[in-house]
């Protein structure tokens, strides 16, 4: 009789229990070990003869055997009494002494006459003693499979050669490391272990080797573990004690260091475990990263008098260079004297002996006086500049709000005035004077440079009074031109007695604003408007002229005479109409802010030829079919958009000629909320633009084109700023005149589309910021990131070069490729932990998308948001730097996206990587998704996972030829595979368990040398197996993982085709099922059910199992055409929820299932 592997597992528990070993090969023993013994005592259990004969089919007299065995009375005296026998056996196979409710039941067993090896089987085959000890389970599992699989077979013989095989296969296996002595001692770790390391070490680098060690005698350590410290996972431990930093932690650590002078600090809890399994306390290594890169110079502007450089962190105020060591030029000839250099924060001013003009430019030469050279706080210098190319402001700062607010009443006496700015500000010359009207005695005068009482910060200026305000109060805020001014000196113009006023508590508190709705007739304000009863202009106003006044869409008009007087005042307009344009002229003064909501079809036009003291455009979610056009503004004014603008989606300002016609002007675009397809700003006749856009966002907003007033593509724009919490996506590319993108003041993160630009100076805010760079990136680009997890998009035409000046960038997106083969060294960008693709990468059939050298530990991400499916017609293949030969255990995560279905009908190709995680996500979409991925190949891959996620995920072709394991036991969603004719070349077989959902396997084809294990899981699945020739076992663990409706009418059992009776298996060993339950398969009539849906007539489920000694596990039904299998999982005899129903396609006849196709122990 052939060798069994089911007996051969039984006996295999004895050597644990008896010698405290397990009978697989031992790498460090004479020819590997005891390598026959398992096989000579499973023969002669199954048909032992002679002298052997007594031992066939009897457990218990093995049992005997290896008690009274040489080996085991070498271990153990001859006297062992039965109590120290039963603690011998806790000692050899559980590595412990007996608990004590096990101790006496064993020993009782004892006493009442059972056989010390009668004892040994019971107590070595319990599900929980094996249980305990999983890495003996997992070596007896390999090595009776290897053996069964011998070609020795039908009665096998491993030697040592075979053996020294199987080791290789599975080093973890090895019983010289399962079987380790008793050692119940932890390691030890030196403590106060430190280092530092260069905030520009890479990925993988050694920072730090523990000192640590076992204890005498012990078994040794195996393990290091980072147990705390480490929550953004910027570290890793391998097996030797080696700390080093991830990809994640080398992009850290460039980014860790802009603006301070002390290292970083990270405090690592770290651990370490021996063989045996033996943990240690942790202790805490400190790892600080030091500032080691040189400033970056991000702008340089220049001013009436003065040059601002502005670099990415602070500079030391104390290393001052000298004025000779700058050089400004002008008109490329011209050279005009420093007079002195100032140091504050991040910028250094040149404060220049004359006015430029024309073309100017810098250059800084290194003093040979280290201490006179720029440098961080951290002794990093700055590198010199050659002609440095300026950009030109000569745009004043505007007050964008006050707190408190104007008007504003029972104000805290001890509140500090903050005034916030459309740019980074700072003291210029003068007094703020800050008077109360209730107290001639209460006058505060307070010089701009009083830095005990003024500050700035950014966009930000804050007053703080020595003496705090009194109550009663009623204050003025006034300040002349100059006191405040931008980076370059221009001047804030200033604040009258009208601009900021307000009352502490008690203080009368002005005069609340008046709501005036215009009429159809001639209106004034200051005036008595329909029945409103008070002339009073001073607070904070508010005027509503169309469909928001009882008058209709009419009662704005050029007759209306508007005076709003103090306080900041607001127009709302609505326009309406059906045919031709809407057009006012507004007579307008002291309105401050103008909001228009246009609702007409064929356009609203807004004329602010006779409008004076508007500093602020709004357009407020218009649905004008014709857009919304505002001409002949005066002064300037914020443009501001609000919410979403639908219809034509379009929103154009033109300012008068003289605001626009200079060299350098600027304009504030304030964003609130706000999506737009069309933002045109420029002047009004001369088709003339602003050479600076400066954004400030608010929420959430998306703006699409970009234009000059007269609806052409912007050609002279030069800078783009942005500032504020909002996040900002201006999605067309920008004009190709610019030179500077600048978020540094933005928060909430900035996409823009640069792909047009030539020599670009890009630096992101503390947003997740995107720069989409097309195929315009060389080494004369400067990009530097902030401090959010940023992505720069490349597209093909893209090289990844030495010397690219890129910084502080996680997310590489390579969407967008043609049908041309496309490479990207990722060595060329430091700091990448993910690449996107966010765009089709069409590669044509035979060419190929490559991503070379991507770091260990870094994603893969798919997006597939845009509109339609994301083809990959070509191969995208992944290489990993540092995978392959000598790193065996390494992992990929790949998430799919988003609403879009993705699809591939080309190869995603992952090389040297042993797992690969996937997961497929719908985003925010309703309804069924799914992704396909036409064909998924990694030659190294031993596992395979499809984690849980709202999208359904296919795979239309598996080529992982070393698969282990394929595992969607967590995924809920429905999953998809089919393998092809793959020949997998695991020697052990290969495990597919799948999820929730109502997955779909095709083993069509497929060949292993081990068997095919399917586990399958809720839902109906639909399984399709190999043809006859390979054993596949299905695997059920749980009631309920395939039925029919008994409950609640949903169907949701498994359909297997191509089983194979005498060789396929049905594991059912999950529900312990045994005598009379397993003795036969009780055959079940077609007419007791329905043969298309399984569900059995009404009253057929009671008893359907049987009852008493008729009972059975398993009824089979031949319907005719397929045969059902139903199981009695929950033992009670009769059919319901908590049972299983199988249906098995295409057998009836001699080919249905007998009882040897099922396994029940």
């Amino acid at each position: 009789m052939a060798f069994q592997t089911q007996d051969a597992k039984t006996i295999s528990w004895f050597y644990a229990a008896a010698f405290g070993r397990t009978p697989v090969p031992d790498s460090t023993a004479t020819d590997n070990g005891d390598l026959g013994g398992l096989i000579f005592w499973t023969n002669v259990f199954i048909a032992g003869e002679g002298d052997f004969a007594q031992f066939q089919g009897n457990l218990d007299a093995i049992g005997d055997f290896f008690v009274a065995s040489d080996e085991f009375q070498a271990k153990y005296p001859a006297a062992l009494t039965n109590e120290q026998f039963v603690t011998a056996l806790y000692d050899n196979m559980l590595n412990r002494a007996p608990d004590l409710a096990g101790f006496n039941f064993w020993v009782n067993e004892l006493n009442s006459g059972q056989s010390r090896g009668a004892v040994l089987v019971d107590f070595a085959n319990t599900e929980e003693n094996q249980g305990a000890i999983p890495n003996q389970s997992a070596a007896l599992d390999s090595f009776i499979l290897f053996i069964a699989n011998d070609n020795s077979m039908p009665n096998p013989v491993i030697t040592p050669e075979e053996a020294t095989t199987w080791l290789a296969d599975n080093p973890t296996l090895d019983a010289s490391i399962i079987d380790l002595p008793l050692d119940t001692t932890a390691p030890t770790i030196d403590a106060d272990q430190t280092a530092t390391y260069s905030e520009g070490s890479t990925a993988d680098a050694i920072l730090l080797t523990l000192d640590a060690a076992d204890n005498v005698g012990g078994s040794g350590i195996e393990s290091f573990a980072i147990v705390s410290g480490d929550d953004n996972h910027y570290f890793e431990i391998d097996a030797d004690g080696n700390i080093s930093l991830t990809a994640a932690g080398a992009a850290a650590g460039a980014a860790s260091n802009s603006a301070t002078v002390d290292p970083d600090t990270f405090t690592l809890g770290v651990t370490a475990t021996d063989r045996a399994g033996n943990t240690s306390t942790a202790v805490d290594v400190v790892l600080t990263v030091a500032d080691v890169t040189p400033p970056a110079l991000s702008s340089a502007l220049v001013g009436p008098t003065s040059i601002i450089l502005a670099y990415n962190e602070n500079l030391d105020a104390t290393k001052l260079p000298l004025p000779t060591d700058f050089a400004v030029t002008q008109n490329g000839t011209t050279a005009v004297s420093v007079n002195s250099v100032t140091i504050s924060g991040s910028s250094v001013t040149l404060a220049l002996a004359a006015a430029p003009t024309g073309t100017v430019t810098v250059s800084y030469t290194p003093n040979a006086d280290t201490g006179k050279q720029l440098q961080d706080l951290a002794g990093n210098p700055a590198v010199a500049l050659a002609n440095q190319a300026t950009q030109g402001d000569t745009t004043a700062p505007i007050l964008m709000s006050t707190e408190p607010a104007d008007s504003a009443t029972d104000v805290a006496v001890g509140v500090n005035i903050v005034m916030n700015f459309s740019e980074t500000v700072k003291a210029g010359t003068g007094n703020i004077i800050i008077a109360n009207s209730a107290d001639g005695t209460d006058t505060r005068t307070i010089s701009v440079t009083d830095t005990s009482q003024v500050t700035f910060s950014g966009a930000k200026m804050t007053i703080n009074p020595t003496a705090d305000l009194k109550a009663n109060g009623s204050y003025t805020v006034t300040m002349g031109a100059g006191v405040v001014e931008d980076l370059v000196g221009n001047d804030f113009a200033g604040l009258s007695g009208t601009d900021l006023n307000f009352s502490t508590p008690g203080g009368g508190g002005g005069t609340e604003g008046q709501i005036f709705a215009l009429t159809t007739s001639t209106d004034v304000i200051p005036g008595l408007i329909g029945s409103l009863g008070t002339t009073n202009t001073d607070g904070d106003d508010t005027i509503i002229g169309g469909s928001g006044s009882a008058g209709g869409s009419n009662t704005l008009g050029s007759a209306d005479s508007i005076n709003a007087g103090k306080g900041t005042d607001t127009l709302k307009f609505t326009s309406e109409g059906s045919g031709a344009a809407v057009s006012v002229t507004p007579n307008l003064t002291s309105v401050e802010k103008v909001f228009i909501q246009g609702l007409a079809m064929g356009g609203t036009v807004v004329n602010m030829v006779n409008a004076t003291g508007t500093t602020e455009i709004w357009n407020e979610r218009s649905t004008d079919a014709g857009g919304v056009l505002v001409t002949n503004v005066q002064e300037q004014a914020i443009v501001g958009v609000k919410g979403e603008i639908t219809g034509a989606s379009y929103y154009a300002v033109a300012f008068k000629d003289s605001l626009v016609s200079g060299a350098n002007d600027a304009i504030t675009i304030a964003l609130d909320g706000a999506t737009l397809g069309v933002l045109a700003v420029g002047d009004t006749s001369l088709a003339n633009e602003f050479e600076t856009l400066k954004f400030v966002g608010t929420g959430v907003n998306k703006v699409t084109t970009l234009w000059d007033s007269f609806g052409a593509a912007l050609n002279t724009t030069k800078t783009v700023e942005f500032s504020g919490a909002g996040s900002i996506a201006i999605v067309a590319p920008l004009a190709a005149t610019v030179t500077t993108v600048d978020a540094t003041s933005n928060s909430g993160g900035v996409s823009v589309d640069v792909s047009a630009t030539g020599t670009l100076m890009a630096t992101g805010g503390s947003g997740n910021d995107t720069f989409k760079m097309g195929a315009s990136l060389t080494t004369a680009d400067t990009l530097a990131g902030g401090a959010g997890v940023n992505t720069i998009g490349i597209t093909t035409g893209t090289s990844l070069v030495d010397s690219l000046k890129v910084t502080n960038f996680q997310t590489l997106d390579v969407g967008g490729a043609d049908a041309n083969a496309n490479t990207y060294n990722l060595s060329k960008l430091t700091g990448i932990t993910k690449v996107q693709v966010s765009a089709p990468t069409n590669a044509t059939a035979g060419n190929e998308v490559i991503i070379n050298n991507l770091a260990k530990g870094a994603s893969i991400e798919i997006d597939a948001s845009i509109a339609g499916a994301l083809q990959v017609t070509g191969d995208l293949i992944i290489n990993v730097n540092g995978a392959g030969a000598g790193s065996p255990n390494d992992t990929i995560d790949v998430l799919i996206k988003n609403k879009a279905a993705f699809d591939t009908t080309g190869n995603l190709v992952i090389n040297d990587i042993e797992t690969v995680n996937l997961t497929s996500d719908k985003g925010t979409t309703s309804g069924d998704v799914k992704h396909t991925i036409a064909q998924l190949t990694d030659a190294a891959a031993t596992t395979v996972a499809v984690h849980a996620g709202s999208g359904q995920l296919a795979i239309t072709n598996l080529e992982t030829l070393a698969l282990v394991l394929f595992d969607a036991s967590a995924a809920t969603q429905k999953v998809e595979l089919t393998t092809g004719a793959d020949v997998f070349t695991a020697l052990n077989g290969v495990a597919f368990k799948l999820g929730a959902g109502n997955d779909l396997l095709d083993l069509t084809g497929a060949t292993v040398t081990g068997d095919i294990l399917v586990t399958g899981g809720a839902g109906g699945d639909a399984i399709t197996l190999t043809a006859a020739g390979q054993v596949e076992k299905l695997i059920y663990t749980a009631a309920g993982q395939s039925n029919v409706g008994v409950t609640n009418s949903e169907n949701n059992f498994d359909k297997i085709a191509n089983f194979t009776t005498t060789e396929d298996k049905i594991d059912l060993k999950a529900f312990g099922f045994t005598g009379a339950l397993t003795s036969a398969l009780k055959v079940g009539a077609a007419a007791d059910i329905d043969v298309t849906t399984g569900v059995l007539a009404a009253g057929k489920e009671a008893n359907f199992f049987g009852a008493g000694a008729d009972q059975r596990a398993v009824v089979i039904v031949d319907d005719g055409a397929d045969t059902w299998v139903y199981v009695d999982a929950n033992k009670d005899g009769s059919f319901n929820s908590g049972d299983l129903a199988i249906e098995l396609t295409g057998l009836t006849g001699g080919t249905i299932p007998v009882l040897g196709d099922f396994t029940f122990v």
